[in-house]
């Protein structure tokens, strides 16, 4: 994860339990990162001008853990750990993939920073209730498309 321009590229950032997270500050002037997690130690640390830092999360996160600046209070981000590799960030169009994931049901849990959990949707035209933003899914071989998940514009509403 890098500090660049006071923001943090990429701006949700994924990682495995077996990964350690770095973060470079690029910046022609120090910067800081303080990670909120719950399941790891959290951390509050000053990155010097193009310095660099390395942490280790051993434990899955149930949420994406916010990112922040002290110093610069617009900078911001998300960040997520889990133990396995199947997890995704949409693009600008809202879309993703799941790459190599075996056949069989699998819970899901969608998740947006401004709207939290996805609970009330459209799903394949039907409204749908998720619970926690998760959903069972059973996964075939192939080409699998959950199609398009509406939510209500307001849910994004600040």
């Amino acid at each position: 994860m890098d500090c660049d321009g006071c923001r943090f590229q990429p701006h949700v950032c994924l990682l495995r339990t077996t990964q350690t997270l770095l973060i470079r500050n690029l910046n022609p002037i120090g910067d800081s990162a303080k990670i909120d997690t719950l399941s790891n130690p959290p951390i509050n640390i000053l990155v010097p001008m193009k310095g660099q830092w390395r942490q280790s999360y051993p434990n899955a996160e149930r949420l994406p853990a916010r990112v922040s600046c002290s110093l610069h209070p617009w900078e911001s981000g998300w960040f997520l750990v889990n133990e396995h590799p199947y997890m995704a960030v949409s693009n600008a169009d809202g879309n993703f993939a799941l790459k190599a994931l075996p056949s069989g049901k699998w819970v899901f849990q969608f998740w947006h920073e401004q709207a939290g959990y996805l609970t009330e949707l459209k799903s394949q035209g039907k409204s749908t209730a998720w619970k926690r933003g998760r959903v069972e899914l059973e996964i075939k071989p192939g080409e699998n498309d959950l199609g398009d998940l509406l939510l209500a514009p307001e849910r994004f509403a600040s």
